[in-house]
This record gives C-alpha cells, structure tokens and sequence, in this order.
C-alpha cells in the first residue's frame, strides 16, 4: 500500500519511477508530488483521489483487471493519451480510449483530445464523473442529451475549453464542473434543473449566457468579469447568494416564476463610473417571497418595480420596501447626487444602500427610528460610501451619525 500523500509534498524529478507488483493501494494524493508513473501495478486494487503526476503514463495506462475501486478524480489533471485493458472486470471497462463504469453508464476519467481539441463522449453515457476532464486540453464539447449529471470538477481547468453544446436531456450541471474554463457563450436546453456552487467560477471569457433551469446555486458565474448579457428563461425558481458577484451586466429581467434571490446575488462589484447609463427599473414579480441582504448591488438601476399582487414586498418612490412600505430594504443602487428616504419609512434595513457609491447626500425624515449599523456596508476599502446624512436635530438619524463618526448636517 502507498498511503495517502505519501509523496505529496516531495518535489517532482526527471524521472519516472516504478512500483513494486505487491502494491494493492495507491492512497488519495500518493503520488501526485513524486516522479510521474509510467504503469499500474498488475495486482492493484484500489486508487485514490488525484493520486498520480500530471506527467504520469505518457505512452498510455493498462488498467489492471483486479481493480476493485477508482476514487473520484483518480487521474484529475493527468493528460492520458489512452485507457486500456485486457479482460473484463466487474468495476470498470474502456470504451474509445476513456475508462467507464462496468455498466458503461459513468465516464470516470477521460483521454486527450484529437489534434483539433475535440473528444466525443460516447452516447448512452448517463455521468460525467468527477475530475473527468480536469486539465484537458480541449477545445470544444458537446455534451450529448443521454447525460444527466456533470459531476464535480468534471471540466474544471480547462482552460482551452471555448465552446461547449449540451443537448436537450442534460439535467444536472455539478459543483465547480466547469470553472476557471475559456467558454465564450453558455446555452443551457430546457432540461437543464440545476446549475451548482461554483459551476463557472471565474470563467473569465464568458459573455453570454442564456440560462434554462429550476436553481442556479451560490457562485455558480462568481468571477465571470466579461459576462454582460444574461437571459434568465421562464421557470427560474431561485438564485442563490453571491451567483452573478463581479458579472459585468448591470440591469436583467426577473421572470415571473423566480422565488428567491440570495444575498448578494447581483451584487459586490466596485462601482465605475463609466460602466453606462443607469437602467430604469428592475420588475419583481408577484412570487418573490426571499430577497438576500445587498442583492442588486451590481444593478445600476433608478428604481424597482414590484408585482401589486405579490404579498411581502412593495415599493416607495421607487425604494425596495416590505409591504407595509415601512422598511427600507434596498435603494436602487444607479441614483446618484441628492437622495431621500420616503417619508413613512420606520427602519432602514442592513446594506440598503449597498451599492450607492454615487450618492452624495442623504435626507433621512423624521419617521425613522432604527437604522441598521451594517446599512451603508460597501463592496471593498475603495468604495466607502460617506453620502452627508441630513436630518432633523435630535433624530434617530441624528443619534446614529454622530454615534457611527458619520457626516451629517441638521437641516
């Protein structure tokens, strides 16, 4: 047995080494800081996450009829130019080259791609596995509608990766599966139900995304800087937190089955000033029952419009407020200058002016009795919002700036 990183932290040499044929296990991580390894063992049984050299089995890897386990991402980042194996086993088997699941329905780790940067997944495959194609060097993909589920990390690395098609029947896009990828446009088909955490982390050349799909979870297009045009389709249930941080559009429309809007979904970006004109207004539908704390801050917007039949949320003078229009929740983040909070609002909510880099002066009435020490929260050090609070002398607004060390003027 190697066990678990045994190798891990030791710097790589010129050469390749050689195990012993007594050796049943390769532990998660085993070999990845050694030399690269040129063949398995003949007796091996199991192998661990990410164990090997990237540079390991340059000529190709004869997988061992005794296998009885391959862990998640065993050959992540390794550039294999083929699978092989002779005989049958009862845990794996090659097709095309690609090692498979016994039942031909998992895609467990990937070859390199022909000379045009292109791999064909066979029809009939039902799993991109975890780390399939980690580190490839492919270009373009096309994901065929028998798959159900990109797990993990399927994609994840592939930097080259420009262009990837999925057919209708694709369901389930996995955690991380395709981040820190070159995609330039994303189509999701109407099958699609679930965009994971992180699925296009810092897919820095993503521009265009046209997204079908029930639930895009928590930074599943964080770190995507060129994305400047997204179409969210009919049947969007939820956007989880932080899922659109540091996107490059600054308005979007909500369709009307959207439900819930996690914190900072749209927001923690350093405003510029030259990023365009604001956008009028964003519409909330009538079914929006949760919005996050500084969701829109991105979104450059001169006012919210919600749906009159929806029960929790309304607006005043354009102002995000609960639906007895008495907290603050949000003010659009594109008003700039002079700004005023309604008279009628009682609290000010946190990180309702999140966003409000261009606001310079705030009037706040005497209705307000309580604002949050987090509401004028900013996205960074350099964005520090310190709009001139004006108010009444002896207001709540009053106490709070010169209990905060905050600009104000008694009007």
């Amino acid at each position: 047995m190697i066990a678990d990183q045994a190798f891990g932290l030791m710097a790589a040499s010129n050469s390749t080494i050689h195990l012993p044929e007594g050796v049943r296990r390769i532990g998660n991580s085993a070999l990845r800081g050694a030399a690269p390894l040129d063949h398995l063992p003949p007796q091996i049984e199991e192998i661990g996450e990410e164990a090997f050299h990237p540079d390991s089995f340059t000529d190709g890897v004869e997988i061992p009829t005794t296998i009885q386990r391959i862990a998640p991402g065993a050959f992540a980042g390794v550039q294999v130019p083929e699978f092989r194996m002779e005989g049958e086993s009862d845990y794996c088997c090659v097709i095309d080259g690609m090692l498979y699941s016994a039942d031909e329905r998992i895609l467990i780790a990937a070859k390199m791609p022909d000379e045009s940067g292109t791999i064909i997944i066979p029809e009939n495959t039902e799993i991109i596995g975890t780390k399939a194609f980690t580190g490839l060097p492919v270009t373009h993909m096309t994901i065929p509608g028998s798959v159900t589920l990109i797990a993990q990390g399927a994609f994840g690395d592939c930097i080259m990766l420009e262009s990837v098609t999925f057919e209708e029947g694709v369901e389930n896009i996995g955690s991380y599966s395709f981040s820190n990828t070159g995609i330039k446009e994303l189509v999701t088909p109407k099958s699609v139900t679930r965009i994971g955490e992180h699925a296009f982390f810092e897919a820095v050349n993503l521009e265009r995304a046209v997204i079908h799909t029930e639930t895009i979870e928590s930074f599943a297009f964080s770190g995507c800087t060129s994305l400047k045009e997204v179409t969210l389709e009919e049947g969007l249930l939820e956007i989880g937190e932080y899922a659109f941080q540091s996107a490059a559009f600054t308005d979007i429309v909500f369709p009307e089955s959207l439900r819930i809007i996690g914190r900072s979904a749209f927001g923690n970006i350093t405003y510029d000033s030259d990023q365009g004109d604001s956008s009028e207004s964003i519409q909330l539908g009538a079914n929006i029952s949760s919005i996050g704390e500084d969701a829109f801050g991105a979104l450059k917007v001169q006012g919210f419009t919600v749906d009159e039949e929806n029960p929790l949320f309304t607006t005043v003078d354009g102002m995000l407020t609960d639906k007895a229009g008495r907290t603050l929740l949000a003010c659009p983040s594109g008003r700039s200058g002079t700004v005023t909070v309604p008279e009628g609002i009682y609290d000010i909510a946190p990180r309702a002016f999140y966003g409000c880099q261009g606001m310079t002066d705030l009037v706040i009435p005497d209705s307000v009795t309580s604002i949050s020490i987090h509401a004028f929260d900013y996205p960074s050090s350099e964005d520090v919002i310190k709009a001139v609070i004006h108010c009444s002398e002896g207001s709540a607004a009053h106490l709070w700036a010169m209990d905060n060390n905050w600009p104000y003027e008694i009007e």
